[in-house]
């Protein structure tokens, strides 16, 4: 009794000087200084967001008020909502039932299913896994790679089972073990000085790995003493050849071993040593391990790699600001921050591309940003534009959340649209917010764009690309329903929202597509480099998509497939591991393509589209003055986000993208994904 009165009374008390209490309230911490427990100054964004990469992000907790309810006025609410469901269900069974192929959805959807925390739609209900051979162990596939892109194109276009091509093309582990434990010859100094040069401006001029004048001064006391027994020093260097013999050659010879494999191989015996204190030496080689593993196409060993750097970095505290007490230098202090936003860039990145997670949150990093303020003149050579570095951890960080919102696997309070609408928007707030140097309004496609530039936009439009090419093959889908159906000149019903945003993948593949010919014309684009080749995949195989669905530019487009099909057969041919793995699903892109399209000269235009075929797609309709890629003259990396249809996708309310979450669910959009067939064949 007394505990009641004590509740009673205190509630009774807080009643009454409630409008006491809302007249002095107290005032709100952001969330990320909550979690923090620091003082917060107020405003948006708060100092301490303000100077942190979560800016953008400050936000407050809304304070809920607590109300006094009646039982009986909750029962009645839960009766009116199981009345509505009830009436919902007998609507849905009084309606006439669509007609969805038994191939490719396995479980009808139910209203139930549409309720609550909902995945992708776009997926299958089962992880996607596939053998390599009959005794290895299933390889899991993530939606969010572009080779497993390029599957689900093939699946959608052909009625049968297509199983995914297995990634195949790496250097082996064997190879790399056997180049380790035998003798390694140094360079010459003048070859490992050009090599080192060389490994410095590739790596240093996108990201922040090792002081440059630091690293020129070890390969003199390398060369000098190459077995001094620093096996981190040693170490570092093997790294750096590797990474710049990759880059100076043009062309691999078929049976020689790939270029900078065997200095590789040497630095990875700093794997071997496994730190209790961890060095930054040691996280430095992890990333210039990482970088080089990538150019040979070991993704999977490159976010390893990755994520072992993280770890120690976080071990040593780099995502924590040191007390300047602790360390008076000023060039080390920054150092230490750009290595940590380095490995942080570098594990969102791979992270991104594999459909990974990530290995920490963001509201545990309290480092700053990248900046130049109190470097001495006399070291500011070791350090590249802190606005740039910047801007590209900010781009990463906006790839990890759209891979992880729009691919993840676990279930989303956010409709599918809303999470699309939501990533264009923190996309579009990046491009608005670069510095007026970084941007390419206005570049002219006749002067070659700088190289650290050209890789920043071509990363904004493999976001872009990334978040919208889903809907552009549910697109396809609905072409080829009308394609194969018996009524002539039928058209699909899709929405306004839907079409805009398979118009921008579009878009963003062109303009990547010719920023990469701009670059291959200018003798610019590296060989061996996974990106760029990355790139050129990614845009070729959306131009193939927007080649089939036919329409005013799908010549041009389809025109610009070939090309890009025959650059990658050219760095196939010079030894690009890369190139080897997706030139497989270019040749098989091409083969199911020839297999349900009719021949150009008999149908007497230059589509792709099956015979009979009479819709036709038409990226950009009513806005012809914005095909601005495909005339070579400017690009913008705003272009397509400020379409006039995407615009209008992102400034609707979260009612009318409703409707787009809708049709999708109503065409049985979650079961487009055809199931892997449990006895693949290749």
């Amino acid at each position: 009794m007394d505990g009641r009165a004590r509740v009673g009374g205190s509630s009774a008390t807080r009643s009454t000087g409630s409008s006491h209490a809302e007249s002095k309230a107290k005032s709100t911490a952001c969330r990320r200084c909550h979690a923090r427990k620091v003082r917060c100054s107020g405003g948006k964004p708060c100092a301490a967001c303000a100077a942190s990469i979560d800016g953008e992000q400050c936000t407050y907790p809304k304070r809920d008020r607590q109300v006094k309810l009646s039982k009986s006025y909750i029962d009645g609410l839960l009766a009116e909502n199981e009345r509505l469901r009830h009436n919902r269900r007998i609507v849905r069974a009084d309606a006439p039932a669509a007609v969805v192929d038994p191939t490719s959805c396995e479980h009808p959807i139910t209203g139930e299913q549409t309720e609550g925390p909902v995945r992708n739609p776009l997926f299958d209900d089962r992880p996607w896994f596939y053998h390599i051979s009959p005794s290895d162990a299933p390889h899991h596939v993530t939606e969010a790679a572009d080779g497993a892109f390029a599957t689900r194109f093939r699946q959608a276009l052909s009625d049968a089972r297509l199983s995914h091509i297995p990634r195949t093309n790496y250097p082996s582990d064997d190879a790399i073990f056997l180049l380790a434990n035998s003798h390694c010859p140094l360079p010459s100094p003048g070859r490992a000085r050009f090599l080192l040069m060389a490994a410095l401006k590739t790596v240093s001029e996108c990201y922040h790995v090792v002081l440059k004048s630091a690293a020129l001064e070890d390969l003199e006391k390398f060369l000098q003493n190459p077995t001094s027994g620093d096996i981190f020093l040693s170490c570092k260097i093997w790294a750096l050849l590797a990474i710049g013999e990759v880059y100076t050659v043009r062309s691999v010879s078929p049976g020689l071993v790939f270029p900078g494999l065997a200095y590789f191989s040497q630095a990875m015996k700093a794997m071997q040593v496994t730190q209790e204190r961890p060095s930054i030496e040691s996280v430095e080689i992890r990333l210039l391990l990482c970088f080089y593993s990538l150019s040979s196409n070991k993704r999977f060993s490159a976010y390893c790699l990755a994520g072992s750097a993280m770890r120690r970095a976080i071990v040593m505290g780099l995502h924590l600001n040191v007390p300047e007490t602790q360390l008076r230098d000023r060039a080390m202090r920054e150092h230490r921050n750009r290595v940590w936003w380095t490995a942080y860039e570098f594990e969102h990145l791979l992270a991104s591309k594999l459909g990974q997670p990530t290995s920490v949150q963001d509201v545990d990093i309290q480092v700053d940003l990248p900046s130049s303020l109190g470097l001495p003149e006399s070291r500011k050579g070791d350090f590249a534009d802190p606005e740039y570095l910047i801007a590209r951890i900010k781009l990463a960080k906006l790839a990890g959340q759209t891979t992880r919102s729009l691919y993840g696997r676990s279930a989303q309070k956010e409709p599918f649209s809303q999470r699309v609408q939501q990533a264009l928007k923190d996309l579009q707030h990046w491009v608005q917010k670069l510095p007026g140097h970084l941007q390419i309004y206005g570049w002219p496609l006749s002067q070659p764009m700088p190289d650290h530039i050209r890789y920043l936009h071509l990363s904004f439009n493999q976001c872009m690309i990334v978040a919208t090419r889903p809907v552009l093959l549910y697109v396809l889908r609905l072409y080829k329903d009308v394609w194969k159906s018996t009524t002539p000149g039928s058209e699909p019903q899709i929405p306004e929202n839907v079409r805009a945003l398979a118009d921008a993948c579009i878009r963003c593949s062109r303009q990547s597509y010719a920023v990469l010919m701009e670059a291959w014309v200018n003798g610019s684009f590296p060989t061996l480099d996974y990106l760029s080749t990355q790139y050129l995949f990614s845009s070729t195989t959306i131009l193939a998509i927007s080649a089939f669905l036919g329409g005013p530019s799908s010549s041009k487009d389809e025109d610009d497939f070939e090309v890009g099909a025959q650059l990658l057969a050219e760095l196939e041919r010079s030894g690009s591991f890369a190139a080897m793995e997706f030139c497989q699903h270019i040749v098989a892109m091409k083969a199911i393509i020839r297999e349900i399209r009719t021949p150009r000269q008999v149908e007497g235009n230059s589509t792709a589209r099956p015979s009979g075929a009479t819709a036709t797609w038409d990226p950009g309709i009513g806005f012809q003055g914005m095909d601005l890629p495909h005339s070579g003259s400017f690009m913008t990396a705003e272009m397509p986000l400020a379409e006039p249809s995407l615009q209008a996708f992102l400034s609707q309310m979260d009612s009318n993208l409703q409707l787009m979450d809708r049709s999708i669910l109503d065409d049985r959009m979650d079961g487009f994904y055809l199931p892997e067939d449990p006895t693949p064949t290749y």
